[in-house]
């Protein structure tokens, strides 16, 4: 398994966009350079401390005893910082969000050598993955969600200023997963609007999950 060569999308790897986002952390910059003066038994045991970090896991990392004449503290945390930034920007992406194939070109893109990149990849594409993301998903603050839904149509036969109005409303009643229950009532023409928006959402959805990048390999 080769990194060299590849490509996304046809473009130059260094105008590509990467799963790490637009703005790459100095962190992740300061990478590459890091990893070739750490050398390969350090990399993996930073790599290790990082996983175990991001599976909730207490990490006692001995940055002294790993230090060299040549090789600073500083430099040794920095790229564990790296390190770390980069597999919490990798497993942000739920499982199958991206392509092995498309996460190695990124890797690529971000001057990350290639005897380091292969052991990335495992890390993110390998057995440890399910204990990280039953972390992340723990730790992830989220909205409630919609558990029901009850809606009914009534029609308003006058008002205080008619006699005979006859102007249909949806009454619609919310059932949130926190267990709180949101009543309200929405005009014909706010219903036809918040169901043109559902609508538009399912369909921005369906296009986006079509998309190769979000295709599992």
């Amino acid at each position: 398994m080769s990194f060299g060569g590849m490509r996304g999308g046809g473009g130059d790897s260094q105008d590509r966009t990467t799963f790490v986002g637009v703005v790459v952390p100095s962190s992740i910059k300061k990478l590459p350079k890091n990893l070739t003066a750490v050398g390969k038994p350090i990399f993996k045991t930073l790599l290790n401390a990082a996983i175990s970090h991001l599976k909730g896991e207490n990490v006692e990392l001995d940055i002294p005893s790993l230090s060299t004449e040549k090789l600073s503290e500083e430099q040794i945390t920095t790229t564990f910082t790296g390190i770390y930034d980069l597999l919490k920007a990798s497993f942000r992406i739920p499982e199958g969000g991206i392509k092995k194939q498309v996460y190695t070109e990124d890797l690529e893109a971000l001057k990350i050598p290639n005897e380091f990149a292969l052991d990335i990849v495992k890390s993110v594409f390998g057995s440890k993955r399910a204990a990280i993301d039953e972390k992340v998903t723990e730790n992830r603050v989220r909205l409630p969600g919609l558990q029901n839904l009850k809606w009914r149509c009534d029609v308003a036969i006058s008002t205080s200023t008619l006699k005979r109005a006859m102007k249909p409303s949806v009454l619609m009643q919310m059932t949130l997963t926190n267990g709180k229950i949101h009543t309200f009532e929405l005009p014909l023409e706010q219903f036809h609007k918040l169901r043109y928006n559902v609508a538009f959402v399912l369909k921005e959805m369906e296009d986006l999950e079509k998309r190769n990048i979000l295709q599992a390999p």
